[in-house]
Order: structure tokens, then C-alpha cells, then sequence
């Protein structure tokens, strides 16, 4: 195989990988955190704010970006999960994802 054929076929190989792995999805919910529900401040007004929390994701591999809308997905599922731990059944987003990052208030909603 020349040196040309061979450089271009781990090239394609490593944009293989690299488009299958930013397409996964690391991030699974736990059974306690499906159950947190994803709210707006609208809809917080009878709630018991418990705790603030921030969850982060690795939103680049190598020089490339994730999938912002995969990123943003994750973020939530790892606050849902964490605010499930931590006695809530309700978040509400702080501001937008930023660098793999996303802050959010953890409530009390129900009961």
C-alpha cells in the first residue's frame, strides 16, 4: 500500500471514530432524576428553592465541538440527576451552556 493510500485510509478511519463517538450520548438519566422535570421560572412560584448546582461535559473532542444540542442534553440529564440526589424534583436553568457548562436552581415542587 503506498504511503498516500495509507495516510488516507487512517485519515477516513479517524473521521469515522470521531463522528461516532460525538454522536453517543455519555450521559444516562437515572431512575430518580427522569422524574425531575426541566422547568422556566414561570412556573417555580409555589416551589422551595433547595440548593444551586452546576453540571459540566466535555464539549469538545480534540479541536472539534460536540453537538451543542447533545451537550445541552447531557447537561440537563446530569442536573436532573444530581437534583434528584440532592431532594428536588425541579430545575431551572440559570443562562445558556457555556464551554460545556450549565448552572441551575434545584426546587421543591411537589408534596
Amino acid at each position: 500500500m503506498s504511503r498516500i493510500a495509507s495516510s488516507l485510509k487512517i485519515g477516513l478511519t479517524l473521521t469515522l471514530v470521531i463522528s461516532v463517538v460525538s454522536a453517543c450520548t455519555w450521559v444516562k438519566p437515572t431512575e430518580a432524576g427522569a422524574q425531575v422535570v426541566v422547568a422556566e421560572v414561570a412556573h417555580i412560584a409555589h416551589c422551595k428553592r433547595i440548593s444551586t448546582l452546576t453540571t459540566s461535559v466535555k464539549h469538545t473532542i480534540g479541536s472539534m465541538q460536540r453537538n451543542a444540542e447533545k451537550v445541552h442534553q447531557e447537561l440537563l440529564t446530569l442536573g436532573r440527576n444530581e437534583a434528584a440526589i440532592r431532594g428536588g424534583d425541579t430545575i431551572v436553568a440559570r443562562g445558556p451552556v457555556q464551554e460545556g457548562s450549565m448552572t441551575f436552581n434545584v426546587y421543591q415542587c411537589g408534596k
